[in-house]
Order: structure tokens, then C-alpha cells, then sequence
């Protein structure tokens, strides 16, 4: 640079000494370090950190101490300083240096983020010092929001082999409702993600069980499903160990290992595949599923469907299913002639396995059809399954708006004269779908020809169709025909209509004639006999009948907790906790209907609600029962509520102070603190109060707890102490939270208790004194004393305090309104006017740019002006101008002008519009190093000052530029600050097809998933046709969560919809369902697109259609 008369700058050099140092070489790094001062160049931070890792390298320890005194010289250390020493020391395994590190640091109240600690983690762990590791886990314990940087380390600990130390880490993270079990997912998929032995995985899922971290050890071990093709090996140990620990298996984790040999052309290792997936899959559909998925591949390596067929049964696969496979695979292919008369060849049929066919059968098929289904019937050993499968045919047949009444008659005769039956629910829902297309009487008559038994022989395929009848066909139908099929119908709809009159003779009557209730509709008979009749004998003989009859249903805590309620009602406690207590002990709870019902909730709040009587002791065995059944999330906020709650109501301060202590001791929660406080501050109970604070401590915030109190205590008139609360320190924002206060006490009309504060607060040097004087103000206008009002004016002189122009106003106004003098000047609005700034705002609100330079122009100062200008559209809150004044001088490169605006204090997001347009502004006119030397000794500001056009205007301006923009915003992020602007540089790297630096900036700052910003790079790609940035973003956020997932892949199918390529449309939608993401997260558009484009190229649709 030199040599070509380029004078390096500040940050240059600090790049130099940074690279030096971490070579070791002091001594050239000192050298660059003496050049900057003989420029005069100042010498901030990042200089000397580069020095202390330098020396730490070297093992200079003396040197390290050296240079910390001479930066004390200039500059206080701050938290980039001592986050350096903390990791040197971690390196040497120093937990002496480190233990002096944290309490210097905390001694300068120089705060540490978790991701300073959690470095210095990995620095003991990867040069074996993991003794010392628990000191700083227990740090980490006790700060704020270590999740974020928690699930960036634990990878990286994984990554290098520390698994025991990644676990700890992550039993470290504050668990939460959302976060429960996809805590567990991310830390399983981060150990699969990188091999870790099967052996060790499912150790880790059985201590997170053990360890109460989630209800059941299969939380995340579908992970397993994503692991890469390229492993086949590891692929099958996992899903045989999720088979060995009982864990669903699923057909789409064995696609990867299918599609990994396909490309191999691997017909041995698909064969293996294949035999594993036969014994590990439950269901014989799901076999079926994975088999015809390798069909294709197989068939060509084999040449022929009879060498297929004896290699399948060499490899020991059921020759059963793969004979319906082969019947899949033509049917599929809609070749249904050659099915049929392959069906009536192979051994049996298997009606479930060929259902596929009722949608992709067309007009032009219906003769083939037919002769496929006549072939199936006759060759199936389930004729129960081959007239549910003719049902769904017909069924989906006719759906289609294009069949011609012609052909439904054809088709139905033919079903008729080969008597091919149907279920009375398919026939209900096929004539409900021909109502609405004008079809002679004959065709409904074939459809009732078509039904395989009469009402009174059909069982469960009557009583779907009953179900969909309303009550009165309902009742009509049983006063003409009457069948206990019938009656069972109409007690299902008394029940749901809550008509407990006639659910009871409905149910009386078929008990009389032997028939025993199925235990769902006991249940319901038993809840409405608690609701509607409050009849708890009643409710309890259905209980008994349930439990004697059913020994085995669990679902009925509905009626438990009914008939605890009733017992409650009546005085029953102990009836009720002994009620609940032995259903538990009966019946183990069903984890999908964990807090899934709110009736739950509701009435388990009922019953706490009514212990109000019973005692502390009581309640608490209440409560605790109520979470142990396992139905209610254990410490449920709106059960504590009612607990706490309840304390209070028992006017009992020891109870108050027992319940918060249980609260916050088994659940960390402490609900209505504020209710608490207030409690304890009526009852003038010092040490209990004293002692609800501590307790609430670490749970609630501090300056919450603070404002509490403070409402407290100025409501029950304790002004005095409420004067030693604002003194003391600790609380933010004491005028806003007095304000809010005094509002508080004027609502209720407690004006003795505002007057008190007014006069308990004067004298203390954080209080605005105006502020408070108005309250009183306020205070004797809300009871229309103006005569006290006009004497507030008076204590203002004395207190040598100015009325603010506000306060004069509202007096002003409340004296006018009670028809009185004003004995004072009252004050106009501010806020005057220029002809000038008059002008300008015409411009801008005209859009003319030009005219609105030229009055910029003639200005006597042009800062001034614009200053003046920009107050005066804030003050009308015309901030679409404003947004349009700064952009002009962002383009214009008004770098002056804008530096100016940047002083003033704006609302909403202005401040940024200025920081951002004079972004711009800097590379606009070729100054972009001078700004960029700005962000690097102020990192917390790269938030506010670059977006995604700044950095496309940068690239295009001085592209050389960008390498230092990115070095500065990734010092940034990792201080946990301008994420948002490295995710645009990110956006920028992948839309210029830069896919190499997108990944290579994840690489160093991996925080940046934390607030990934896909959305642009996804819009881009669609609109130019760009597919390799979208599989690029598919590799990249297979880590990420679901939802961003799906947007991606839903994308990626668009694109290749758009271009016509369904097998690559396909392939995508596989690959989805590959790596867990549910075909329900897709867009219904995408599916639909893919759809239409499947069926005009004949081809199937890869998932069922509605």
C-alpha cells in the first residue's frame, strides 16, 4: 500500500496488528502500533485486545499485566478486554486468572454477555480443563436469555467431541411452554448431525427423561430421519435403536437409504433396505409405501419383473405384499387393464393396498376399472375391504365434475351386474354428492341397489350414515322403523345437544333391552347429569357403571373432575381429593391429552376456587394432586392464581406468604405478586412482605416488584416509606411510575392520599417537582375544587417551581369550562411557523424535490433550517414526509445536512431512517471508509445504519469496501448487536450468487440464525428463476426451524412448477417430508400448483387428495 502512495487508516492497521498477534509476533505488531501513533492516529479498544491475545499466546503473562496498564492510561477496559483474558486464561486452564478476570470486571460493573462465558467453556473443554467447567456453568445459571447463545455453543461443543459438556450447557437453558420439547429435538439433532454413536444418543435421551426434562424420551428422536444419505450404515443403526426403545418408525426415514442406493444403482444394498424396512415398519401399507418407491430402480437393474419377483423372494420380502406392489405400481401408471389381470394372478389381493386407484381413475378408465375391481373382489379374502374399497371408487368417480351422466350410468350398472357392493355410508355420501347434478331417478336407485346389506345387518356401516342425519329425520326414522342402531344415533345427538331428558329415556330404554352403553356415551350421560341436573348421585352411578363394565377406558378425568366439583359444592373435600387421587392411582394418563383439553383447566380453577375454606395445607394438597394426574401442566399459572388467590381470601397473611413460597419454590412462578404486595402493605405486616419480595426475587422483575410496592404503599396512604423507595436506589422511570400512581389514586377519588405524596416526595432530587405539582392539579379538577386548584398556583411560587405550559393550559381550561377568570397568561402552542419551512413542507407534501433544494439553498444556516423543518413535520406527525426528506438526502449524498438531523431525538423509527439514509449519503460520495471506520468503534450502532440496498450500493461503489463491512458486522453480532444487518449482507452474498461467502459468513458468526432472513432471498429467487439459491438455502437451514423450512420448500416447488419439471417438483416434496417438515406446513397454493401439474402430465399425486 505504501509503495503506491495508499495511505493506510486506522482500520487497516488494526487488521495488521490483529493477524501479527495472532502469529505471536509482538514485536511487528508493535511496530504498526508506533507507525499509528506517529500519524496521530487514536488507539481504541480492539488495539489493545489484539496486543492481550498476542501476549496470551506467547504465554507472556507479564506483557498481558503490562499492556492492561498502559490501556488504563487512555481507555477503561471494557467487556471486549476482559472477555479476551477470561478465554486466555480458560486456554492455560488458569481458574485463578479466571476467577480474578470475573471479579475485577464485576468490581467495574462491566457486564458479561452468556456467550463471553460460554467461549470461555469451549476454551477449557478443548484444552482439557473440563474440571473448572461447572464454576462457569453455575455463572451462566443466573443470567438472563442464555438461550440464544446456549444453542450456538452446544453445537460447537458437540461438533468438537464434548458431548458431556454440551449436555450440561444445555441443561443450563431456561425451559419455556415453547420450548420444552424442541430444547430436546435441537440437542439431539446436533448430536445425530454429527455422528455421535447411537449408543451415546439414546443416553443422552434417557438423562433428559431422568432428568425431568421432557415427559418421554421420544421427544427428538425422529432426528434420526435426518441424517444425510451419504451414511447409510449409521442411517439403519438409528432407526433399528428407535425400534429397540419402541419408537414409531416411519416410511420417509427410510427414503434417504432407498434414495442413496438408487443412485448408486445398488440393487444389493436396496434389497437389504427393503428386508430391514419390512421388519422394523408396523403396518403393512407402509411397507407397501417404500417398496413401491424402489419399484422403478429396481426393476430396470433387474430387466425383468420375473427376475424382480424371485430376487424378492431370495431376499426372504413377503411375497404377499410385493405381488399387490407390482399391482400398485400399474395402477399407479394407470394401466388398470394390466392390472386387473395381474390381481387375478398373484395369491391373494389386499383390498387397502390398491385404494390408491379411486383417484386416479378417469371416464376412459371405467371399463378397465370395473374389470379391476370385479378381479379384486374375487381374488381378495376380505370382502368387508373390497367393498369399502368399490365405495371409495365410486365415490371419488363420481366426484368428478366432467363425468357425464352417461357414463355414471354405465359405470353403476356395471357395478350392479358384477355385484359390486358398497357401504350405506359411501351410498349416503355418493347420492348427497349426485343431489347436486340433475341425474334421472334410475342412477339414485342403483346406489341403493348397490348396498351390501339392509338397515338392520349393516353394524357400524349404518350407523356412520345415521350419524350425519339431524334429529328430527332422526326421530322420524325410529317412530317408522324403529332399531337400537337407530336409538344409539339419536342418544349421541341428545347427548351433544345437552337434552338430558331424553338422553336419559334413550338410554334407559336400551339398557332394558340388554344393550350395554359404550363407555363414551356413559361418560357423556355422567357429564350431563353434573351439568345440567347437579345430580352427584346420578353422576356417580355412571362413573360406577363406566368403571365396572370398561376396565380398561382411561379417557373419563372429565368426569372425575365433574363430580370433584359437585363433592366440592357440598362440603365433600376430602370425598374429592380422595376422588381424584384414586383415578390417578387407577388410571396412568394419556400424554397426548396433556393440557390439550381446557375444559381441564377450567374446572380444576373451579375446585381450587372453592378450597378458599379449607386451609392452607388443604389446598396445597389440592393443587399438588390436580398436576400430579397429569392432565394439567404442573405449575399451570391459573391453578397458582386461584391458589395464592385463595390465601388472600382467607385473610390469612402465614397462609399468603406458604402459598407464594410453594410456588416459587417447586415452579419457579410467582402469579399475582402485585395482588400479594398489596395484600401484605394493607395488613401492615412488614416482615411477611419483606419476605414475599425476596421470595419473588430472580422469578419477577426487580423493577416490577419495585412499582408494586411503590403502588402499594402510596394507595394505603404510606407515603413516607414510599419517599424512602424512591430514594433508595434501583428503580427506572420513578416519575412515569409516581405519575401513573397518582392517576390511579385520582380514579378512585383518594385526592388525601395524592396531596400526601405531593408532599412526602418535595425535596427529592429525582423527582420533577412540575410533574407531581400537576397531579395536585389534576387531583382538585377531578373534584371540581378549582379554588384548591388556584392554590397549587400558589405552591409553585413558593417552591420557586415554573409551571410548564401544559399545566397553565389544562388549569386554564378547567376554569373557562366552571365559567371563571383566568388570573393568568395562558401560554400559546409552540411550534411557529416559518415562511420557509412553510414552503418546504409544501414541497414535500407536492413531492417536488427540486423546488425544496432551493429553499434549502437561500438559508441563512441549511442545518437550521432542516432541523426546523424536521420538528415542525414531527410535531404534525407527518412522518411519510419525513421518511421522503431524508431519503432525498441520503441520494443526494447530503452528508452535512443529515449529520445534523442525526442529533435530534425522534420518535417511531426515524432515528434509523436518518442513521440509514446517511449510509448512503457516505458511499454516495465516495467516503465509505470514514463511516465504516465509525461502526467499528461504535458496533452497537451497525444495527442502525446498514441495510440491504446500503450494502448492494456498496458493493456497487467500492466493492473492496465489503470484506471490511463484513469483518465489522460480524465483531457486532457476536456482542449480540446488528444481526438484522448481517443477515442483509447474507441476503446480499446469496442474491449475487456469492454462495460460497453466504456459507462462509455462517461459519463465523453462527448467531445469525437467530434471526435468519430468508424471506428476501426467497422472493428474489422466485421472481429470476434462481433454483440454486434455494437449494443452497435448503442445505443451509436443515438445522433451522420447521416453519422456515417449509417457506423454503414451498418455494422450491413453485420454481420447478413454474418451469414445468414435476419430477423435480416431486423430488422436492420427498425430499420435505424427508427432513420432518409435515406436507400440512406447505402452502395450500404450492400443493394445488404441483397438483394440476401432476395430472396434465398423467402422472400421480404423490400424497391423498381431498
Amino acid at each position: 500500500m505504501e509503495k503506491n502512495n495508499i495511505v493506510p487508516n486506522r482500520v487497516t492497521y488494526g487488521l495488521v496488528i490483529a493477524q501479527y498477534c495472532n502469529e505471536k509476533d509482538i514485536e511487528s505488531a508493535t511496530d504498526i502500533l508506533e507507525k499509528m501513533k506517529a500519524q496521530g492516529m487514536s488507539i481504541n479498544e480492539s488495539i489493545f485486545v489484539s496486543f492481550i491475545k498476542g501476549y496470551m499466546r506467547a504465554g507472556d503473562m507479564e506483557g498481558v499485566k503490562n499492556m492492561q496498564n498502559i490501556m488504563r492510561e487512555d481507555l477503561q477496559p471494557g467487556v471486549d478486554t476482559y472477555s479476551t483474558l477470561l478465554c486466555g486464561y480458560a486456554e492455560r486452564g488458569d481458574i485463578v486468572g479466571i476467577r480474578e478476570t470475573l471479579s475485577k470486571a464485576a468490581e467495574e460493573e462491566v457486564i458479561f454477555y452468556p456467550s463471553h462465558l460460554m467461549e470461555a467453556i469451549c476454551e477449557l473443554a478443548d484444552h482439557g480443563h473440563q474440571q473448572h467447567i461447572s464454576e462457569l456453568l453455575d455463572l451462566i445459571q443466573g443470567m438472563d436469555y442464555i438461550n440464544r447463545d446456549a444453542y450456538i455453543y452446544v453445537q460447537q461443543l458437540v461438533s468438537k467431541g464434548h458431548h458431556d459438556v454440551a449436555y450440561k450447557l444445555f441443561r443450563c437453558m431456561v425451559p419455556t411452554e415453547k420450548s420444552e420439547s424442541s430444547g430436546g429435538k435441537f440437542f439431539i439433532r446436533s448430536l445425530v448431525k454429527h455422528k455421535v454413536p447411537v449408543k451415546t444418543v439414546l443416553k443422552y435421551l434417557h438423562e433428559m427423561a431422568a432428568d425431568g426434562l421432557t415427559s418421554e424420551t421420544s421427544v427428538g428422536v425422529t432426528e434420526f430421519s435426518q441424517i444425510a444419505d451419504c451414511d447409510p450404515e449409521y442411517s439403519l443403526q438409528c432407526i433399528e435403536a428407535m425400534k429397540e426403545h419402541e419408537f414409531d418408525i416411519r416410511p420417509h426415514y427410510f427414503w434417504p437409504l432407498v434414495r442413496h442406493y438408487e443412485k448408486l444403482d445398488n440393487k444389493t444394498g436396496l434389497y437389504d433396505v427393503l428386508k430391514k424396512a419390512e421388519g422394523l415398519l408396523p403396518r403393512v401399507t407402509e411397507y407397501a409405501e417404500v417398496l413401491l418407491m424402489a419399484l422403478p430402480t429396481l426393476t430396470k437393474l433387474e430387466g425383468s419383473i420375473e427376475g424382480l419377483i424371485s430376487n424378492f423372494k431370495d431376499s426372504g420380502i413377503s411375497e404377499d405384499v410385493t405381488q399387490n406392489v407390482f399391482v400398485m405400481d400399474l395402477i399407479k401408471n394407470r394401466n388398470f387393464s394390466k392390472a386387473a389381470e395381474y390381481v387375478l394372478s398373484i395369491e391373494r389381493a389386499v383390498p387397502v393396498l390398491l385404494r390408491q386407484v379411486s383417484y386416479l381413475a378417469k371416464e376412459e378408465d371405467i371399463d378397465a376399472l370395473i374389470q379391476f375391481l370385479d378381479s379384486a373382489s374375487r381374488n381378495s379374502k376380505n370382502p368387508r375391504a373390497c367393498i369399502e374399497l368399490n365405495g371409495h371408487v365410486t365415490r371419488d368417480l363420481i366426484k368428478d365434475p366432467k363425468l357425464s351422466n352417461e357414463a355414471i350410468e354405465s359405470f353403476l350398472s356395471s357395478m350392479c351386474e358384477k355385484k359390486l357392493h358398497i357401504t350405506r355410508f359411501h351410498a349416503d355420501n355418493i347420492q348427497s354428492q349426485l343431489a347436486k347434478k340433475d341425474v334421472s331417478p334410475n342412477i339414485l336407485q342403483m346406489i341403493d341397489t348397490l348396498v351390501a346389506f339392509d338397515q338392520d345387518k349393516t353394524g357400524s356401516f349404518d350407523f356412520n350414515a345415521l350419524k350425519i342425519k339431524s334429529t328430527d329425520e332422526l326421530e322420524d326414522l325410529n317412530t317408522d322403523s324403529p332399531t337400537n342402531m337407530v336409538r344409539l344415533a339419536l342418544l349421541d345427538k341428545y347427548c351433544s345437544e345437552k337434552n338430558v331428558d331424553k338422553a336419559i329415556e334413550t338410554s334407559t330404554l336400551l339398557e332394558s333391552q340388554g344393550f350395554i352403553l359404550k363407555p363414551v356415551t356413559l361418560r357423556q350421560l355422567g357429564v350431563l347429569m353434573a351439568t345440567e341436573k347437579q345430580d352427584l348421585e346420578a353422576t356417580l352411578k355412571y362413573k360406577q357403571q363406566l368403571e365396572t363394565n370398561f376396565p380398561d377406558f382411561k379417557a373419563y378425568f372429565i368426569l372425575i373432575l365433574h363430580i370433584a366439583n359437585l363433592q366440592m359444592k357440598e362440603g365433600q373435600f376430602d370425598d374429592a381429593l380422595a376422588l381424584i387421587r384414586d383415578h390417578i392411582d387407577a388410571k396412568s394418563s394419556d400424554s397426548s391429552e396433556l393440557n390439550r383439553n381446557p375444559e381441564y383447566m377450567r374446572l380444576s380453577k373451579n375446585i381450587m376456587a372453592q378450597c378458599v375454606g379449607q386451609g392452607h395445607q388443604r389446598s396445597t394438597d389440592m393443587l399438588s394432586t390436580l398436576y400430579d394426574s397429569g392432565y394439567i401442566v404442573p405449575g399451570a399459572g391459573t391453578l397458582l392464581t386461584e391458589y395464592i388467590k385463595g390465601a388472600m381470601e382467607r385473610d390469612d397473611p402465614d397462609s399468603v406468604v406458604s402459598a407464594v413460597e410453594f410456588s416459587s419454590s417447586n415452579y419457579k412462578k410467582v402469579p399475582i405478586v402485585n395482588g400479594c404486595i398489596r395484600y401484605l402493605t394493607k395488613k401492615e405486616d412488614p416482615d411477611k412482605l419483606q419476605k414475599v419480595i425476596d421470595l419473588s426475587r430472580g422469578i419477577v422483575e426487580d423493577d416490577h416488584i419495585l412499582e408494586c410496592l411503590l403502588f402499594s404503599l402510596v394507595e394505603f396512604g404510606k407515603v413516607n416509606q414510599a419517599r424512602k423507595l424512591i430514594e433508595a436506589p434501583g428503580m427506572s422511570n420513578v416519575n412515569s411510575k409516581l405519575a401513573e400512581a397518582c392517576d390511579r389514586l385520582i380514579r378512585y377519588g383518594h385526592i388525601e392520599n395524592v396531596e400526601k405524596l405531593v408532599t412526602a416526595t418535595r425535596g427529592v432530587s429525582v423527582i420533577d417537582r412540575e410533574l407531581m405539582l400537576f397531579q395536585l392539579v389534576k387531583a382538585h379538577a377531578r373534584m371540581k375544587d378549582t379554588d384548591k386548584m388556584k392554590d397549587v398556583l400558589v405552591q409553585f411560587d413558593e417552591e420557586s417551581v415554573t409551571p410548564r405550559a401544559r399545566t397553565l393550559r389544562y388549569m386554564a381550561k378547567v376554569l373557562e369550562s366552571n365559567g371563571q377568570d383566568v388570573p393568568f397568561q395562558v401560554p400559546q402552542v409552540e411550534g411557529q411557523t416559518s415562511e420557509e419551512v412553510k414552503k418546504a413542507m409544501d414541497c414535500l407534501e407536492k413531492g417536488d424535490m427540486e423546488a425544496l433544494e432551493s429553499i434549502q439553498a437561500s438559508a441563512e444556516d441549511k442545518a437550521v433550517f432542516l432541523c426546523d423543518l424536521g420538528a415542525r413535520l414531527h410535531e404534525r406527525k407527518r412522518m411519510q414526509h419525513m421518511f421522503k426528506l431524508f431519503n432525498h438526502l441520503g441520494m443526494t449524498g447530503d452528508v452535512e445536512s443529515l449529520i445534523a438531523l442525526r442529533n435530534v431525538n425522534y420518535q417511531y423509527n426515524l432515528g434509523r431512517s436518518v442513521k440509514q439514509n446517511l449510509f448512503k449519503a457516505y458511499i454516495a460520495t465516495n467516503k465509505s471508509a470514514e463511516v465504516l471506520e465509525y461502526l467499528r468503534d461504535n458496533l452497537s450502532e451497525a444495527e442502525h445504519y446498514v441495510t440491504e440496498k446500503a450494502i448492494a450500493q456498496l458493493a456497487e461503489t467500492d466493492s473492496n469496501q465489503l470484506s471490511v463491512l463484513e469483518e465489522i458486522l460480524v465483531a457486532a453480532a457476536s456482542r449480540q448487536s446488528g444481526l438484522h444487518a448481517i443477515n442483509d449482507l447474507w441476503s446480499h452474498y446469496i442474491v449475487s450468487n456469492h454462495g460460497n461467502k453466504a456459507d462462509q459468513l455462517m461459519d463465523k458468526c453462527p448467531s445469525m440464525l437467530r434471526s435468519f432472513k430468508v424471506l428476501t432471498a426467497c422472493r428474489y429467487a422466485v421472481k429470476h428463476n434462481k433454483i440454486e439459491i434455494l437449494t443452497n438455502l435448503v442445505d443451509q437451514l436443515r438445522n433451522n426451524n420447521q416453519k422456515t423450512q417449509a417457506y423454503v420448500y414451498g418455494c422450491l416447488i413453485e420454481l420447478h412448477c413454474n418451469n414445468s419439471d414435476y419430477k423435480e417438483a416431486v423430488s422436492v416434496y420427498h425430499l420435505c417430508k424427508q427432513d420432518g417438515v409435515a406436507s400440512s406446513m406447505l402452502k395450500v397454493e404450492r400443493l394445488k400448483q404441483l397438483e394440476t401439474l401432476l395430472k396434465e402430465n398423467d402422472q400421480s399425486v404423490p400424497w391423498e387428495v381431498s
